[in-house]
């Protein structure tokens, strides 16, 4: 007899020069969400990505404040089949980070909801242009 168990998976993308710029979260009840666990995850690739762009700008402190406002850290959270790209920046009004759910899509999982692919291919598309921005 086989156990049903929960799957929960980190990932990280780096840069050229080792640094952290993209997290990947994945987590996915076989039945239901468990949503504490779902929660967890969440305030976690928040904290990765905010604890990332504050060693990004540790580096820059003898930047401009116009270049450091450029800065970004992406994370993408899949929660059984929803995907969700979240962007944290510095708030160019103070002195926190700004965390913001860029896209979002639901992975189609039958042949009939192939469009949903769409979205999909929208939010990858948004994440590579957003790290594209960041390196040139």
């Amino acid at each position: 007899m086989f156990a049903l168990c929960l799957i929960d998976f980190w990932g990280i993308g780096r840069t050229n020069a080792q640094q952290e710029n993209i997290f990947m979260e994945s987590y996915s009840g076989f039945k239901a969400e468990d949503y504490e666990h779902s929660i967890g995850d969440t305030y976690k690739i928040i904290e990765l990505m905010s604890s990332s762009l504050n060693t990004m700008l540790r580096r820059r402190q003898d930047c401009k404040l116009s270049s450091v406002i450029t800065l970004a850290v992406y994370g993408i959270q899949c929660i059984k089949s929803n995907l969700t790209l979240i962007k944290t920046t510095l708030n160019p009004l103070s002195d926190l980070f700004k965390v913001v759910g860029l896209r979002s899509a639901s992975i189609p999982t039958a042949w009939s909801q192939r469009l949903g692919m769409t979205k999909v291919f929208e939010l990858i598309v948004c994440s590579h242009v957003g790290r594209t921005d960041l390196t040139m």
